[in-house]
């Protein structure tokens, strides 16, 4: 292989406006760093909006045009793909251009629905790469790319399968443990490939998500950041549970980083002019782990950082008491998953919540000068438009228009509700023939529905138990009601 050790390291693009700076590729880029390579981060979503800024007519072919011209001048020997199950349409389209024009390059897939769904993607598209990293990336593509620079075989690789299922066993590797043996992710990364003309558009691309909006962000630099991998909770709708999981034991787990190596890294960051921060956890811990928490607050205090930050969590995480502790530290914002008004809908949910405390604490927030939302499903089983437009109205009823945003409910692979409801793995590939779904009661939205995208976000490319229409009637009702710019001054 000689002297090239580049790796590109490409992200397929989405149809929604909610996707800043992807951190799992920041890991991935920053630890190939460390180990002597170099990398280019393709970005297929950033470099779509800067072609739209410029007029483009056709944005996304531009775009490919311009990721092909970028490796054909970087010519890197590994060409890594991360592919979600929202954007699997687009990350298929982008590895059939990519191998067609470098099939002698040696390309590597991983990410969540490569990591739940691997068995699937290699039976039907095992010819457009190499080998396929399923779960937590980091050291598998590292060995990965070792062993393809040395030239040596790639089979048995832990966390790894390669590229043709027929008597490949699989050998998961171990989660890290120690999350802080990891670098900082590499945000600089992001920018490598363009010009710094271009860098305007290219933040203006990156700040076009909520985080930009929230309480104490509003015209500050701000960077995600991470506390913990995985979460401790298997809500049977949810996919980081499915992802995160400890891929010897299958159970659900949550490793939380040393808060002392937190507020290093919040500190480098502020000293390169970023004032707020958001924590990119599935459920950000404070009461079950009220150590990590105030070991942090007690270090932002002491280095005297005046910051903002902000996090998910749920409502058995918060407390009074925690919230005033987190107030005094400059925290603004977090939301909570209400997901739904009926207790029953939540137990068949595997996510059975007291409704009553969750509002108590959206109200003592407001009360503190913290914005709490509720995240709220729409369109569970068994509801219609006329059911779905009640469940909206017991939130205006709670005058919650201001603290509340939607998602449609959602079956993502290999999940509790993939498997209750029949949708396997193979359901998400576009051959499978989908129309006959909708006699079970399930609909796919095919992407490029930005009437449906551009307000839900993350509903392309997967299975609801409504329709579009019934999604963009609910999206009206929910814009002339006053369900939008939550953070208006």
């Amino acid at each position: 292989m000689g002297k090239n050790k580049k790796i590109a390291l490409l992200l397929p693009y989405y149809e929604g406006r909610n996707h800043s700076q992807f951190l799992g590729v920041g890991y991935l880029s920053a630890v190939l760093k460390q180990e002597g390579y170099d990398t280019l981060i393709l970005d297929e979503d950033a470099v779509v909006f800067l072609m739209a800024t410029q007029n483009d007519e056709t944005p996304l072919r531009s775009a490919r045009k311009f990721i092909l011209d970028k490796l054909y001048d970087y010519s890197p020997f590994i060409i890594g793909i991360t592919i979600n199950t929202a954007n699997y349409e687009r990350s298929l389209e982008l590895l059939e251009v990519v191998r067609e024009h470098f099939p002698e390059i040696k390309i590597v897939v991983g990410g969540p629905h490569i990591s739940t769904s691997w068995k699937m993607f290699l039976k039907y598209h095992g010819h457009l790469c190499d080998v396929a990293i399923i779960g937590e990336g980091e050291w598998t593509l590292v060995e990965i790319c070792n062993r393809i620079h040395d030239r040596k075989p790639l089979d048995a690789i832990k966390g790894a399968v390669l590229s043709k299922p027929e008597g490949t066993t699989f050998n998961p590797r171990n989660l890290i443990t120690n999350l802080d043996i990891l670098p900082y992710p590499d945000r600089a990364g992001f920018f490598k490939a363009f010009s710094k003309d271009v860098y305007p558009i290219l933040d203006e691309n990156y700040h076009w998500v909520f985080y930009s909006h929230l309480p104490g962000f509003r015209g500050k630099k701000y960077a995600r950041i991470v506390g913990s991998r995985g979460c401790d909770y298997s809500c049977k709708f949810c996919s980081p549970s499915v992802f995160w999981k400890d891929p010897v034991t299958g159970e659900s787990c949550r490793r939380i980083r040393d808060p002392l190596e937190i507020v290093h890294e919040i500190e480098w960051l502020f000293e390169q002019g970023y004032q707020s921060f958001y924590f990119d956890d599935p459920t950000f811990p404070f009461l079950s782990k009220p150590d990590f928490y105030k070991k942090m607050l007690y270090e932002l205090k002491k280095r005297g950082l005046a910051i903002n930050w902000a996090a998910p969590t749920r409502y058995d995480e918060l407390s009074e008491d925690t919230l005033l502790e987190l107030s005094n530290s400059g925290f603004t914002y977090t939301y909570i998953g209400l997901e739904t008004y009926r207790h029953d809908d939540l137990i068949k949910m595997g996510k059975p919540s007291k409704i009553e405390k969750c509002l108590q604490l959206v109200h003592f927030c407001k009360k503190i000068g913290i914005h709490c939302d509720v995240s709220y499903q729409i369109g569970l089983p068994g509801e219609n438009f006329d059911s779905i437009i009640l469940s909206i109205k017991w939130l205006e009823e709670k005058e919650l228009q201001k603290n509340s945003f939607f998602s449609i409910a959602a079956i993502w692979p290999e999940t509790s509700w993939a498997k209750t409801y029949g949708v396997k793995s193979e359901y998400y590939e576009p051959e499978f023939e989908k129309k006959n779904l909708e006699n079970k009661g399930l609909f796919y939205f095919k992407p490029g529905n930005p009437q449906v995208e551009r307000f839900f976000s993350n509903c392309s490319g997967n299975f609801h138990f409504i329709d579009e229409e019934t999604a963009i009637r609910v999206k009206h009702y929910l814009m002339d009601s006053g369900f939008i710019k939550r953070f208006d001054q």
